[in-house]
């Protein structure tokens, strides 16, 4: 089943985050100071989180389907449960805003 390759395939990704983690961790450090590093290393673990959530959730889907159940196909339940996703400049930029800055106009 399709699903099932496309599971395998996401599970292998989900994998190697912790390794990409790592790395990231060892080249920051040889270039930079510790102080800031959780910002990125936070947004690493918000995505393992949505991997692992998402491992979950499309094995559930696959049960039930296996099992000749009716699923639903929207993504409705998924993004209730993991929020959106956001590259980090997009959540500083929604950070900014909410502190009541406005980025398309110049201070005065």
């Amino acid at each position: 089943m399709a699903l099932r390759k496309a599971m395998a395939g996401w599970l292998a990704i989900e994998r190697e985050i912790p390794a990409f983690v790592e790395l990231f961790r060892e080249q920051w450090l040889q270039r930079a100071r510790y102080s800031e590093i959780r910002i990125t290393l936070h947004h690493f673990s918000r995505l393992l989180e949505r991997y692992n959530f998402a491992h979950e959730w499309l094995a559930i889907k696959l049960a039930r389907l296996e099992a000749g159940e009716a699923v639903a196909l929207d993504l409705e339940e998924y993004t209730q449960r993991t929020g959106r996703y956001e590259i980090l400049y997009q959540a500083w930029v929604r950070h900014i805003q909410e502190l009541g800055f406005d980025l398309g106009r110049a201070p005065a």
